[in-house]
């Protein structure tokens, strides 16, 4: 046996020895409680495939909740009156029920895709029509989309949509 302060092989002990052995631990650690979420992120994924990867919620009822209170939230900032709210929503409840049907059809297009490109050749002739038509639910959503804008900023004043301008410029600075 070797004295303290020495290692078996004859050498001193390094002083950042003990310190290298409490981050490889905490390593492990960190490594274990990750791993577990991944394990419990993946059981969410079963039951919800967009929860695990963070899409967003399936459920359109959901989708339009969130959407209502992100508006009711926004327009309150910029000082819209309780009339104001409940037209921009009834404008924000049509948009998402006829954005409804374009997410059935973006899923389909998404699975077609996917059957290109696991074929056991790539076909082109596919994955140009699932690019087009994905180019057209694009163009087909953006009409729905700058609609309800410009209805909703009809309901609003020119100093409350400088307000949400103001708002949505801070958003991705």
């Amino acid at each position: 046996m070797g004295s303290a302060g020495v290692t078996g092989s004859g050498r001193a002990a390094s002083p950042w020895r003990g310190f290298w052995l409490g981050v490889c631990a905490a390593g492990a650690v960190a490594a274990t409680l990750a791993l577990a979420s991944v394990v419990r992120g993946a059981d969410q994924a079963a039951a919800d495939p967009g929860a695990f990867f963070h899409r967003g919620p399936r459920d359109p009822a959901v989708s339009a909740a969130r959407l209502q209170l992100v508006a009711a939230w926004a327009l309150r900032g910029a000082g819209a009156s309780d009339d104001q709210q409940q037209k921009i929503e009834a404008i924000l409840q049509g948009t998402v029920a006829e954005l409804g049907p374009l997410r059935d059809r973006r899923r389909a297009n998404h699975q077609a895709l996917i059957a290109a490109l696991s074929a056991s050749s790539v076909d082109r002739a596919a994955i140009e029509a699932a690019r087009a038509e994905e180019v057209a639910l694009f163009e087909e959503a953006s009409i729905y989309v700058a609609s309800a804008l410009g209805d909703a900023a009809d309901a609003l004043t020119q100093d409350q949509r400088a307000a949400l301008a103001k708002l949505a410029a801070g958003m991705r600075d």
